[in-house]
Formats: structure tokens, sequence, C-alpha cells
């Protein structure tokens, strides 16, 4: 499953700002500032931020399309979308048997930034998203996983992956 929208044809934009910038400003500029306040601790509390989300948006998309006729396919292409559509890139979910990976070829908006100003980090970054996904998968598929983010461009890897195994 991928985002129908293709980021060099079709970003979305406000004015001439594309709408990614801008989340990925917001996105980095709240991570900063909770690592600075507690260091490494940042992930497990932007995690926590991003999975409640994740859970909403699950919900709401299962009201929509139904509890009877869960319609997977829609409901990946609704999911790959939307997080194109809020400012946050083009993502590629691959479900497997036991788990599930969800890859941003560009990076999410926090490693993006961390690209853009040549920082580098010591610890994957894009928590608040690898939470939302956690959230979203575990209530759509009631299902519970192991998580994390096992690449990331803000650690200098060429993509974003974040990985969801069964458990």
């Amino acid at each position: 499953y991928h985002s129908i929208i293709k980021i060099r044809d079709g970003e979305l934009k406000l004015g001439e700002l594309p709408i990614v910038m801008a989340r990925r400003v917001i996105f980095y500029n709240l991570w900063s500032s909770i690592e600075k306040l507690v260091g490494k601790a940042a992930h497990s509390i932007v995690l926590s931020m991003g999975k409640p989300q994740g859970i909403s948006f699950a919900e709401n998309l299962e009201k929509y399309i139904g509890h009877e006729k869960k319609d997977l396919d829609t409901a990946m292409d609704f999911l790959c979308n939307e997080t194109y559509a809020i400012g946050w890139g083009a993502v590629e979910i691959e479900l497997r048997d036991t788990d599930i990976e969800v890859r941003c070829e560009e990076g999410f908006p926090v490693g993006k930034e961390y690209v853009l100003i040549n920082k580098v980090s010591s610890i994957p970054v894009d928590s608040f998203f690898l939470g939302y996904f956690h959230g979203f998968f575990e209530t759509y598929f009631k299902e519970r996983y192991s998580f994390g983010e096992v690449m990331c461009v803000g650690m200098g890897d060429r993509m974003c992956k974040f990985l969801f195994k069964k458990i």
C-alpha cells in the first residue's frame, strides 16, 4: 500500500509553502524541546503523544468503513493518504503474516528536519509517528505488537522504517 498522491507530482501546499515543510518544523521543535528537557526519555514521552492519535483514527475509520466489511485495501489506502494529507509525507505499508513494515523513503518530519539542518541524532527521532502507527495497528487489527524505528533519516539512514511484530 502507498500514498496515491506523489510528493513530486502533487505536493499539498499552503500558498507556496509545502504542508510537509510546515509540519516538519512543528514536529522537530516539539521533539527537540522535549529532548532538551528529559534527554533520551523524550522518545517515550513523544511516543505516548502519538499513540492516541492513531487509536482515534483507527476507530473513526472503522466507523466509516463499517464493522462487518473491514475492507483492508480501503483501510490501508486511507491510512497512507491520511498521513500524506496531514503533511507527514508519503508512506508505504507492507502487511506480512506476523509483522507490518512502514517505510517513508524521504523520512518522517523530524528526521527530515535533522537532514536539512545537517544534524545527526544518536537515537531515532520519529517517535510521534511510530506511536501513531502503533496505536492504529493495534486498534484496527485488534492485535498486540512489539515495535521500533529500525531506520531513521535523522540518524543518517537512507529512509525511515518502522517494524511492528505480532506478540
